[in-house]
């Protein structure tokens, strides 16, 4: 959304984090091992979702890559669980 970054996904099962004004991919997300089938910025550009045939959602803060929640979904897609990157506050 600020257009400084791009996020791209595929059959390699990673997920890209490039800097639009130099095209270099700056971070990788490896966490996933099947197709990644959708990427998508916050709002307000802080942080990448990424979907895969994994099943689950990965939220991932755009800058660094890193991993910052998940939500699963269950094998008969009847219920999601999430988790956050720890650090308690609330």
């Amino acid at each position: 959304p600020d257009g400084t970054r791009l996020a791209t996904g595929g059959s390699d099962a990673i997920v890209g984090l490039w800097d639009v004004a130099s095209m270099v991919c700056t971070h990788t997300i490896v966490r996933r091992t099947k197709f990644i089938r959708s990427v998508s910025f916050s709002y307000d550009s802080r942080f990448v979702a990424s979907s895969s045939e994994d099943d689950g959602v990965d939220l991932a803060d755009a800058t660094n890559g890193q991993l910052v929640g998940t939500i699963g979904l269950s094998p008969n897609q009847r219920r999601i669980g999430g988790g956050g990157g720890g650090g308690g506050g609330g």
